[in-house]
């Protein structure tokens, strides 16, 4: 059936079907280019904003870490018992990142986001002991 629709076709509507098939293929085209020109960017700006998150998590991390040592550092030559352990600093990374995880999550209210680190954490501090 197509076929013989193809072959009653005239010398110009053969010219103008392709005409329309060019013109399709070039919206088709620069479609396909404004989709990736409009999503390209978005999802570098998405991996940047990860890669500066998690990046200020680790400092974060790190500084809380460099803290906890100095405390115990000074505690010790107050004359402190020595009794206080500074976890490593992946303990510290560790908990800055599931603490700013939860703390961008805008669909949490306080008290969920309170259960949510009381949870994963299972201490509210990495140099706090835990009671057992």
């Amino acid at each position: 059936m197509l076929h013989q629709y193809l072959k009653d076709l005239t010398r110009e509507e053969i010219a103008l079907l392709a005409a329309l098939a060019g013109f399709l293929g070039v919206i088709l085209g620069s479609g396909v280019t404004a989709l990736t020109a409009i999503v390209a960017p978005w999802l570098a700006r998405r991996s940047d904003q990860k890669r500066q998150f998690r990046q200020m998590a680790i400092q974060a991390g790190l500084d809380n870490w460099r803290h906890q040592n100095e405390l115990a550092i000074g505690l010790l030559k107050a004359g402190g018992s020595g009794n206080y352990s500074v976890d490593a600093p992946d303990d510290y990374i560790i908990h800055m990142l599931l603490l700013m995880d939860i703390a961008s999550d805008s669909k949490l209210s306080v008290e969920e986001a309170t259960d949510l680190i009381a949870q994963k954490g299972g201490r509210s501090h990495p140099g706090e002991r835990s009671k057992a």
